[in-house]
């Protein structure tokens, strides 16, 4: 019986992150929380880099990376993940973690 609680308290010590995590090119590479639910991206200074986290560790999180200010790209990238670039403003990638690979479940980038 203690199992579950312990199983609780854990889940409780690592919440999704709901709110928005907003990053720009100071941050790159910028290494995505496993927990993270949205990244907004400022592009202003220079490419901006964002790595996943390796899928394993995020199985069944759903991650979306968008463009809030454009004047570089953004690229996306990490373990089991083909590179996606994202080229103007208001561009998003949303990602799946399957435990084994991302995939990416919708977009509006070229």
């Amino acid at each position: 019986m203690g199992l579950p609680f312990q199983k609780q308290a854990e889940q409780a010590q690592e919440p999704l992150t709901d709110k928005l995590i907003s990053i720009t090119f100071s941050d790159t590479p910028y290494a995505v929380p496993q927990k993270a639910l949205r990244i907004g991206v400022d592009t202003t200074d220079g490419i901006t880099n964002v790595v996943m986290p390796p899928p394993e560790e995020a199985a069944g999180n759903t991650i979306e990376v968008y463009v809030d200010t454009f004047t570089s790209n953004c690229t996306i990238n990490g373990p089991s993940i083909s590179e996606i670039t994202l080229d103007a403003v208001d561009e998003y990638s949303t990602l799946y973690s399957t435990g084994k690979d991302w995939r990416e479940v919708d977009s509006n980038h070229a």
